[in-house]
């Protein structure tokens, strides 16, 4: 056998070898089984994006946009990392979800999470993680100069909402957890104020819808609120007539009232929570 034929009959090998190795350099893992099947279908989890998320309010988060390469999606699965006893999902199953915000004491940071699964037991996860934000700590006004709320009977009231700020704080601290009850508190707090110029003016008009406003106060706390109603109005004294001035005033409107009791009105609850009041406060 020639040389030219012998290098002939090598090459041959050395190339059905190569084809039958399936030396092209590829690593292709979506090409069909040995049994000659397809790959079951690939899925992909998709959250919508997020909007800012703030506490004391409901998101709706969809997944509807999860898809799956061949067929439909059999099940999707929605979870909260960690022990959130301060927000929840509605529900764990379905395209969509409503994420639920309660009272937050300060910004929690969470991941949500949304898995698809398909018919063939193929799956597909994807997380979200996000800040819910607590928003009413910003809101408060500053605490004031100890000598200077304690100059006058009115005090300091920079965000003229027509309660003091030092009472203001001292409200928002002892009951950071409850919104109700911080609102309800407030709105206490805004009746003494009208109590303690009722006072001052002498006037019996002012003295009257003072009356009219400690009234609601006394029902919201007893109806609607989380605490204990003769605690918070023990606690609101203490805070609002923290002076010898102020006691004596609150003395002389309770003289001009001849001691009565203030009565319990009917009263809604929305009528009870002073941020959603606005200047109906003073009608």
């Amino acid at each position: 056998m020639g040389k030219g034929y012998k290098l002939l009959a090598l090459n041959a090998i050395s190339i059905g070898l190569l084809t039958a190795c399936g030396g092209d350099g590829n690593d292709n893992t979506n090409n069909n089984d040995e049994s000659g099947g397809s790959n079951p279908p690939e899925a992909v989890a998709v959250i919508s994006d997020l909007p800012d998320i703030q506490e004391r309010n409901s998101y709706v988060i969809d997944g509807s946009e999860s898809y799956i390469s061949e067929g439909s999606i059999s099940q999707y699965e929605w979870t909260l990392d960690g022990d959130n006893e301060r927000m929840s999902l509605n529900s764990a199953t379905g395209a969509e979800t409503t994420l639920i915000i309660n009272e937050l004491i300060e910004d929690v940071q969470t991941t949500i999470s949304l898995t698809v699964t398909t018919s063939d037991g193929e799956s597909s996860t994807q997380e979200v993680t996000f800040v819910a934000s607590e928003i009413d700590r910003a809101l408060l006004p500053p605490v004031p100069d100890i000598t200077a709320g304690k100059e006058t009977i009115d005090g300091v009231d920079v965000n003229d909402n027509g309660i003091r700020d030092d009472v203001e704080v001292a409200i928002y601290n002892l009951y950071e957890e409850s919104y109700t009850d911080r609102e309800i508190a407030k709105t206490g707090a805004y009746a003494f104020e009208q109590a303690m110029q009722a006072s001052d003016t002498d006037s019996v008009s002012d003295n009257d819808e003072a009356s009219r406003i400690l009234s609601k106060f006394v029902s919201c706390a007893t109806e609607y609120g989380e605490s204990d109603s003769g605690q918070m109005l023990s606690a609101l004294k203490s805070f609002q007539f923290n002076t010898e001035q102020r006691r004596e005033v609150l003395e002389q409107y309770n003289a001009s009232r001849h001691g009565t009791i203030q009565r319990i009105v009917d009263v809604e609850r929305n009528e009870c929570l002073f941020a959603e009041q606005g200047e109906s406060n003073e009608d």
